[in-house]
């Protein structure tokens, strides 16, 4: 009968059954690790049966030759009382246990060989197991177990081996030879045993390299470079590296290492070396790379975004830390109120809101004064009913568009231009038969003319009925004009007759309106220009709509359209403001004493009591809270009269608040005219918004507050990647505890305060955070040092002293950006101790029973701060350029051929161009007299002399030495200009020929008298020839024209 071995689950089970006493079980265990199992007689290891053969791994051996090799491999130890001992040999041979696996020794102690095997016998008899070791063919027994002891000795060894094939796997050899990528430790040398304190050095690098090399090489047939410049390469090497190091050098250096060639900002890159000194030792840890100073206050803030040497010191009761660091980092200040943030603002007045508000018509505009004399009740009697807006079309959608015809004077009962005037009209309401312009341009004959886009501008310019009007001036022509949605592209206010765009107009773009409205003091209805309805398009193009003009494409100061744009709107730059939390105030810059005043600094004033808010002087504080009409020194949030909460815009209740507002508070004195004319802000209205800001004298006067957003526990730092601890947090001045009252989103930036407490009391909130400048431009050296003085246990003294300073980046520093050299020195004082006597005043109070001992706690704090003045590159301190006018000149390429086209006829210049009426229906003989002109850029390889130059012109040096047609170098026209590497050495040019005897372009003259029978013109001297282009800049004021 034979017996069987079960595997479970990798676990090796060895159950034996009841056998026979003939019989014995005898198990192969190969080096291998696997089992083979032989069934051998008992009989087979008697001695008294020495023929008896038996199988062992497939050889036949007489039983007598294992008795021989048994005592040949096992020898009885020799070892006597004559002989020497086994600890007195020079190289001593430790007796291997049965069970212990073979393994190289010395070079005495051979390895066991290679052939051996463990043979594993289980005795039914006796219920043991046998071992034995298989050498030379023969089996010699070693061992004899017990079943416990058996399975106790398999389970050891099955798994040593299983951790063993295991860290080969993760050594990368999982077939057993070699040790793999295993780090190798290294011994500290005795030379840096006393700075590292013994151990080992042992680094753990990761990471990944790529390099890539190769070649760009172009050739570029162009002919204004040499043959060699025609030709350029380089070669192109990248190289990606991505580490991690992670070490220690004996007990006392740690080493940390994270570097990407592919990183985005200097900051993901962290280096970190920390040095910790022993506990008996003055200086306790020295840190090299990215470190911090970590403060407790909150005057000076901490500093988490640092890169340099930091080292800390204990004397004694005092500990010191000292840095010398560049600051990588930025900080960042938020403040909330009840949970909603507040945000400042300070808005200078020349800062208005321009190109998006504008007045209906001057009918409107002359009544916003008086309408709004008795806030919050508007007395106008006016309400708007319907309107459509029109504007220059930018977006090349030209669907549901029209041409428009869009009149200054359209509905001004008091126009600009007097042709138009009509005097027997006395309601000086807004209409289109509040003049004779709307009337004679709808008015049979010339109606048809004035409808077609194509005739509408010979037609205004040949009508007798209107010989002053001017286009550009009096009215213009919008072809394809964009029709603008309420809601979502403008609103409007139905009672003080103005329309507020959603996205304000450029300079060049036209605006026009047409509109209803009612006066409800007669109850009757005006209407100003025709809407989309009123006038159908006829089957052959666009009829033209009649349009009031309330913006021209041109920016003309002295036209009445420019009063139609509001000035008295400033945007706050936030949107969907609630009034309630809105706090302003007007500023006065006072030059004289320096400060900045709520009031004008001006005495005995009538009317004006001395001190009073300019709040209350420009109509923004006439009611308090209740809706009485006392003043309380709060700004009156009216919506839509002096606040567009959704659009975040504060509207004065006056149309000039800087200029004619602050001249008539001035208009009783008796000195008045000096006076107003020191304060008014005349320019702000007269002139454009550039050359008002110029007007420093009287730019003075600032809007000041603050608002809140949206209630929420979630308060945003606006950084990103913030470091971690760089957060503080306090609530009326006392510092919050982090995971506590708050918790911080170090990657995504924000601040969720989770103590709902807090919120509801209101309290002011203030987040201070560091996060890391994702561009280093400017260098930034921070040095400084911390002071601890532990007295006892309950007072801590501290002090800390820091020094900034930044180097210049360029060596003219502009106003404003100037470098930092600042120094900050400060105290603080902790003091902590248990008051019994406050927990006995509290157990005192009803209902309340203490369980833990009161503490009493005191902080202080104070710091100051020592403003410097950089060193320039100059090595001067304290000197700031106001202007270098180094961009004063700005240059316009007027070479590009493509840009030009053909002039038309010069204009209001008889006595050159007599050919020129403006009467003329037919403007075909404005033309009889242009000459035939051309302009282009000849190709430079025409002009030149090598291999690609047509042979005609490549052999003919007359006609490449012309000057009219020949190569201009550089050297011609600059003969001192250093040229550099590579540049071209050629300049191209726009070329021009005129041949006034030829008939240029859109000349069908055909008077004989002017002609040769050849089709030449006779007197040539008559003729003209031209080009024009266009101006890239209309607003010469803004971009600092002159001419």
């Amino acid at each position: 009968m034979k017996s069987k071995i079960s595997i479970l689950s990798g676990i090796w089970l060895l159950p034996v059954a009841c056998v026979a006493a003939s019989s014995a079980l005898m198990v192969t265990r190969p080096s291998a690790g696997f089992f083979t199992v032989e069934d051998v007689t008992e009989n087979a290891v008697s001695e008294s049966v020495p023929e008896k053969k038996v199988s062992a791994s497939g050889k036949t051996v007489n039983l007598l030759q294992f008795k021989a090799l048994n005592k040949l491999s096992n020898p009885p130890d020799s070892t006597g009382p004559g002989d020497t001992a086994k600890g007195d040999l020079k190289y001593p041979i430790k007796d291997k246990k049965p069970h212990e696996p073979s393994g190289p020794g010395g070079n005495i102690d051979l390895k066991d060989p290679q052939e051996k095997n463990r043979v594993v016998k289980f005795n039914s008899e006796t219920g043991r197991y046998e071992i034995y070791k298989k050498t030379a063919g023969g089996l010699i027994k070693t061992d004899d177990l017990s079943r416990e002891q058996f399975l106790k000795q398999t389970s050891e060894e099955e798994k040593s081996e299983y951790f063993k094939q295991r860290s080969r796997s993760q050594a990368g050899n999982v077939s057993g030879g070699g040790g793999g990528n295993k780090p190798k430790l290294i011994k500290i040398p005795d030379i840096g045993d006393k700075l590292f304190r013994g151990g080992i050095i042992d680094i753990q690098p990761s990471g990944s390299a790529e390099l890539t090399f190769g070649g760009n090489f172009n050739t570029v047939r162009n002919p204004q470079f040499s043959a060699r410049q025609q030709k350029t390469g380089q070669f192109d090497f990248d190289q990606k590296i991505q580490l991690n190091v992670n070490g220690k050098i004996g007990n006392a250096l740690n080493l940390n290492i994270k570097y990407d060639t592919d990183a985005t900002f200097d900051f993901e890159n962290q280096t970190k070396l920390n040095w910790v000194g022993k506990e008996d030792q003055s200086l306790k840890k020295v840190e090299l790379g990215n470190v911090s100073l970590p403060l407790n206050g909150s005057l000076i803030s901490s500093s988490n975004s640092l890169f340099g040497i930091k080292t800390a010191w204990q004397f004694g009761r005092l500990g010191m830390t000292v840095i010398a660091t560049q600051n990588k980092g930025q900080r960042t200040e938020t403040e909330v109120s009840g949970g909603s943030q507040i945000t400042e603002f300070s808005i200078q007045a020349d800062n208005y809101d321009a190109n998006r508000h504008f007045f209906l018509s001057q009918f409107f505009r002359n009544q916003f004064n008086s309408s709004l004399t008795n806030l919050p009740v508007v007395t106008t009697g006016i309400k708007v009913t319907r309107i459509e807006v029109w504007v220059t079309n930018r977006s090349g959608d030209f669907n549901n568009t029209r041409d428009i015809l869009s009149l200054m004077d359209l509905g001004e009962a008091d126009p600009n231009n007097p042709a138009v005037n009509d005097p027997t009209v006395l309601n000086p309401a807004a209409d289109n038969n509040a003049n004779r312009l709307y009337g004679n341009l709808t008015s049979p004959p010339n109606e048809s003319r004035f409808r077609s886009s194509a005739t509408v501008i010979d037609a205004l310019n040949s009508s007798s009925g209107f010989p002053n009007l001017q286009q550009g001036l009096d009215y213009d022509l919008l072809t394809y004009g964009k029709q603008l949605f309420e809601g979502t592209d403008f609103t409007f206010n139905t009672n003080l007759g103005y329309v507020s765009l959603n996205s304000s107009l450029n300079n060049d773009e036209m605006l026009c309106v047409a509109y209803e409205y009612t006066d409800l003091s007669d109850n009757k209805n005006h209407k100003v220009g025709e809407f989309a309805t009123d006038v159908q398009n006829s089957g052959t193009g666009s009829s033209v709509l009649m349009l009031k003009m309330l913006k021209g494409t041109t920016i003309r100061t002295r036209l009445p359209i420019w009063n139609l744009m509001m000035k008295n709107i400033y945007s706050l730059g936030s949107y969907n403001i609630n009034p309630a939390d809105l706090k302003l105030n007007v500023i006065y810059q006072d030059d004289p004493s320096g400060a900045d005043l709520n009031y004008l600094p001006v005495k005995d004033l009538p009317g004006v009591e001395e001190g009073t808010p300019l709040l209350r002087l420009l109509n923004l504080d006439r009611i308090n809270r209740q809706g009485e009409n006392k003043p309380d020194g709060v700004y009156d949030a009216i919506e839509t009269l002096t606040i567009q909460s959704s659009q975040g815009r504060v509207i004065f209740p006056v149309l000039e608040p800087f200029g004619d507002r602050i001249r008539q508070i001035f208009g009783n004195t008796g000195n008045n005219p000096i006076l107003a004319n020191k304060y008014a802000f005349d320019a702000l209205y007269d002139s454009t918004k550039l050359l008002a800001g110029q007007d420093a004298f009287h730019n003075k006067f600032v809007l000041r507050g603050s608002y809140k957003g949206t209630s929420s526990s979630d308060i945003s730092l606006n950084a990103l990647n913030v470091p971690q601890g760089s957060v503080i947090v306090t609530a009326n001045g006392n510092r919050l505890t982090e995971g506590t009252d708050y918790t911080v989103d170090y990657s995504a930036g924000r601040v969720t305060i989770t103590n709902q407490g807090i919120l509801q009391s209101g309290a002011v909130i203030r987040v201070s955070a560091e996060s890391n400048s994702l561009f280093n431009i400017q260098q930034k050296t921070l040095l400084g040092a911390r002071f601890d003085y532990k007295v006892n246990n309950n007072l801590l003294l501290g002090g800390t002293v820091l020094h900034m300073y930044e180097r210049a980046l360029t060596p003219k520093t502009n106003i404003g950006e100037e470098p930092l050299l600042n120094t900050v020195v400060g105290g603080d004082v902790s003091y902590t101790k248990k008051s019994p006597f406050l927990t006995r005043l509290v157990d005192r109070l009803p209902f309340i029973e203490t369980k833990e001992a009161s503490l009493f706690t005191f902080t202080g704090e104070y710091a100051q701060i020592f403003p410097g003045k950089a060193k320039s590159f100059g090595k001067q301190r304290g000197v700031s350029y106001i202007d270098d006018f180094e961009g004063a000149e700005t240059n316009f390429d007027l070479r590009q051929p493509s840009n030009w086209k053909l002039a038309s006829l010069p204009q209001k210049q008889p006595d050159l161009f007599p050919e020129w009426n403006i009467g003329l229906t037919n403007k075909m003989p404005w033309n009889d007299y242009r000459g035939k002109i051309a302009w282009y850029s000849a190709d430079q390889t025409f002009l030149r002399d090598d291999n690609f130059t047509p042979a005609n012109i490549k052999g003919n040096s007359n006609m490449r030495s012309d000057h009219y047609m020949r190569q201009i170098l550089v050297k011609d026209v600059f003969p001192n200009k250093q040229l550099q590497q590579g540049s071209p050495t050629i300049l191209p040019t726009l070329d021009m020929a005129y041949f006034p005897k030829e008939r240029g372009m859109y000349n069908y003259n055909g008077n004989t008298s002017d002609l040769n029978s050849n089709g030449t013109f006779v007197n040539p001297s008559r003729n003209w020839g031209g080009i024009m282009r266009r101006i890239e800049t209309n607003d010469f004021e803004a971009a600092n024209i002159d001419y």
